[in-house]
């Protein structure tokens, strides 16, 4: 299941005319929306501007849900989840109880979501939450989740309030806001053409599709995954997240002053 956000990673931040196709190993390439938001930044990047001096450092949101912050985030990150809190999985068809039911970052339920569990929050509320615990705009503040997707949506979010949340709110956006673009977990490693630029690919022609609104027809295709640690396997540690790729430190403690009021109730759920 997904989280809902709507952003293509890699193509965040041009205007809305029709984005370059760039095939990637999990789906097809939409339009890119404006960027609002100050860059895109590295993971490593953000890594360094968490290890600053104090009047220097910058905050870091973690806006994956609570099953997910539970189970791995980079030490200081704040739980501000957003849009999903938690969602409930099914249980293993057998009924194991001990059975592993989530992928191992949580994100996914190995067997299905139990319908009508999923909890959500909405932007007004994330916006209050994100004000009670960042009251400083001007501080810089890097923006995490799963792969890039929601990043981008809420570091537009963080800068723009007033289109997003509440016309209202014009001038009181965050200043220099980031968003994270491999995420936590990232997205698979593919193969690139120095020269050129362009993904390979195993397929001699990609797989024709409509964009959702019918303006444009882009074609995708399945990219060479890459065994980045070169263990004769292609699995969730070759990908380009934090604590995958870049292998950059994350705790699975919990400190009470950096989590979520609204997620309170889900951080022991399994």
């Amino acid at each position: 299941m997904t989280s809902g956000c709507t952003y293509v990673k890699g193509l965040y931040g041009g205007k809305t005319a029709p984005a370059k196709a760039v095939p990637t190993a999990t789906a097809p390439v939409l339009y890119a929306p404006e960027r609002h938001y100050t860059a895109d930044i590295s993971a490593a990047r953000a890594y360094v501007g968490t290890q600053l001096p104090a009047s220097q450092r910058m905050a870091l949101i973690d806006v994956r849900d609570a099953t997910e912050y539970r189970l791995g985030h980079p030490e200081g990150a704040r739980h501000l989840p957003y849009p999903r809190i938690y969602q409930q999985c099914q249980p293993h068809p057998s009924g194991a109880p001990q059975a592993q039911i989530r992928s191992d970052d949580g994100s996914q339920c190995r067997y299905g979501v139990v319908p009508g569990s999923e909890v959500r929050q909405d932007a007004a509320a994330f916006w209050q939450a994100v004000q009670e615990a960042l009251p400083y705009k001007d501080a810089p503040v890097a923006v995490l989740c799963r792969t890039g997707a929601c990043a981008a949506d809420v570091a537009n979010l963080l800068a723009r309030p007033d289109l997003l949340v509440d016309k209202g709110l014009a001038g009181k956006g965050y200043q220099t806001v980031y968003a994270i673009r491999e995420g936590f977990v990232g997205e698979p490693m593919v193969a690139v053409e120095a020269a050129s630029g362009k993904v390979l690919s195993t397929d001699k022609k990609g797989e024709k599709f409509t964009h959702p609104a019918g303006k444009q027809t882009f074609y995708s295709a399945t990219p060479v995954a890459l065994d980045v640690n070169q263990d004769g396997q292609i699995t969730q540690a070759d990908w380009s997240g934090w604590r995958n790729f870049l292998g950059l430190p994350y705790v699975l403690s919990m400190q009470p002053n950096l989590l979520n009021e609204a997620a309170q109730n889900y951080y022991d759920k399994p």
